[in-house]
């Protein structure tokens, strides 16, 4: 699976935690990689895999924030 549809699968169905906990609890036995769903996961991957999303989802509360303090005000005094 490519890292962007991995990226975009975690993130729509909500599991990038279920993802970032199994990468730790390997990462914390000193194991390199980890069973997730039916595919096995290199712990280095997928530390780059979570900051991608991370990101990804920081960027998109900057936007949620920037537009939002784009719109009007409805407030009349």
């Amino acid at each position: 699976m490519s890292r962007m549809k991995l990226v975009f699968d975690l993130m729509e169905s909500g599991t990038y935690q279920a993802f970032e906990l199994q990468a730790m609890i390997a990462a914390e036995r000193g194991e390199k990689h980890f069973q997730f769903g039916n595919a096995s996961y290199d712990v280095e991957f997928a530390a780059n895999v979570m900051a991608y999303i991370y990101h990804k989802i920081a960027q998109q509360h900057h936007e949620q924030h920037f537009l939002y303090q784009q719109e009007p005000s409805t407030d009349s005094e």
